[in-house]
């Protein structure tokens, strides 16, 4: 689960709603350093929960 921006106009999406965001806008939040990602409701480290983004939506070979 991620949260996309910061304070009362922040939004929390499940994974599959974070990634059909366009493109655009992921890089805009994962840049701008308004997204934060959660486990069981507990923050957990943005490179670990990119890593697992990119491990869950590759297909295998």
């Amino acid at each position: 689960m991620g949260q996309v921006g910061t304070g009362p106009g922040a939004t929390t999406l499940s994974v599959s709603e974070f990634l059909s965001l366009p493109f655009a806008e992921r890089v805009r939040a994962i840049l701008g350093d308004s997204l934060r990602f959660f486990s069981g409701g507990e923050p957990i480290d943005r490179g670990v929960a990119l890593r697992a983004l990119r491990v869950r939506n590759v297909e295998p070979r």
